[in-house]
């Protein structure tokens, strides 16, 4: 659930924006966010569906909404919301930059496989589709993951000012 995002203090200097993001056994790292938010790159979201209480409904409209290019994957369906929605990440014409996944951690595991065979680079867990075996298996794959439960959505707000 994003809402434990919204507990991150945002620090910005002139050379870095990042995120304080709990990391295992209390430990605190800064990480840098802007490689997965960069407006020129093509997002596909894992999970997306129709259900506005849930977030593959959330975090598609709201990178839409901001103006970002977004696809949505999910075989049950063929658009929400006027955005169009491929049944998987190897279907989706334009190949994504960043595939954002917000699937259970069970599932997870399997679209990195597809993350990786597609040369995908940049995976992006929410809250609650990361696990331990997501970083794990990221890594054996050399994939940048950002798997710490910290929400996109929040990132991007935090990023642009709009917080």
């Amino acid at each position: 659930m994003c809402l434990r995002a919204l507990s991150f203090i945002p620090t910005a200097t002139p050379l870095s924006v990042g995120f304080f993001i709990p990391m295992l056994q209390n430990k605190v790292a800064m990480i840098d966010t802007r490689p997965f938010l960069l407006s020129r790159l093509h997002y596909a979201v894992v999970g997306a569906t129709t259900d506005r209480a849930k977030y593959g409904y959330r975090v598609l409209m709201d990178l839409h909404q901001a103006g970002f290019s977004v696809v949505g994957v999910n075989p049950k369906y063929h658009e929400v919301e006027g955005i169009t929605c491929y049944p998987t990440l190897a279907s989706v014409p334009h190949k994504p930059d960043v595939a954002i996944v917000v699937v259970p951690p069970q599932v997870g595991l399997v679209v990195l496989d597809e993350v990786a065979a597609l040369g995908i680079t940049k995976a992006w867990f929410q809250p609650g589709a990361e696990s331990e075996a997501i970083r794990t298996k990221a890594k054996s794959l050399g994939l940048t993951a950002q798997a710490d439960g910290s929400c996109i959505m929040v990132a991007r707000r935090a990023l642009s000012g709009t917080m």
